[in-house]
């Protein structure tokens, strides 16, 4: 059946997308999702001092790129991820350990 002026048709992306908001888009997936993001260094830095090296780096820099994914799938149909983000000040729940 073709599609109407006003249907779109939905890609492989908007279907990914909609796999991840089922998954993230709850108390339980926010919460794991804020504690991706505490681990993998989403508010600091990914170069370690302790053993400054490329590899250690990239392996680091790794880590943090899949949360980064994570909230770039969850933003792609336009819903405000802030309140996920937060301020990397303050004393949010998301600081706490699971």
């Amino acid at each position: 059946m073709p599609l109407q002026d006003n249907e779109q048709q939905e890609t492989p992306v908007d279907k990914k997308a909609g796999i991840y908001e089922n998954l993230f888009r709850n108390p339980q997936g926010e919460a794991v999702l804020r504690d991706l993001m505490k681990r993998f260094n989403f508010y600091g830095t990914t170069f370690d001092l302790e053993a400054p090296n490329e590899l250690a780096h990239a392996f680091n820099e790794g880590q943090r790129s899949v949360v980064m994914y994570i909230l770039q799938l969850l933003a792609h149909n336009e819903r405000d991820t802030s309140h996920l983000v937060g301020d990397m000040n303050s004393r949010e729940p998301w600081q706490q350990e699971l």
